[in-house]
């Protein structure tokens, strides 16, 4: 007589296993967008950001000059 182990994993379908596989790489692929869509949003960010900084300098250093010419 064979020896039962103390512990049996519960008995899962083939259609369970894939569901479970299935949900797994969803959730994954979920992750992968919300990554890329992040980086996207931080680069737009960031690109905005150095247009706003170079308008400023650019709008300082004309107003510093108009200054001077009166």
């Amino acid at each position: 007589m064979a020896k039962k182990s103390a512990f049996q994993r519960p008995y899962k379908s083939r259609s369970e296993r894939r569901e479970i596989d299935r949900r797994k790489h969803d959730e994954a692929k979920d992750y992968k967008f919300l990554i890329r869509v992040a980086i996207a949003i931080g680069l737009v960010l960031v690109v905005a950001l150095g247009f706003a900084i170079t308008g400023v300098v650019d709008n300082s250093g004309n107003l510093a000059q108009s200054t001077m010419s009166r």
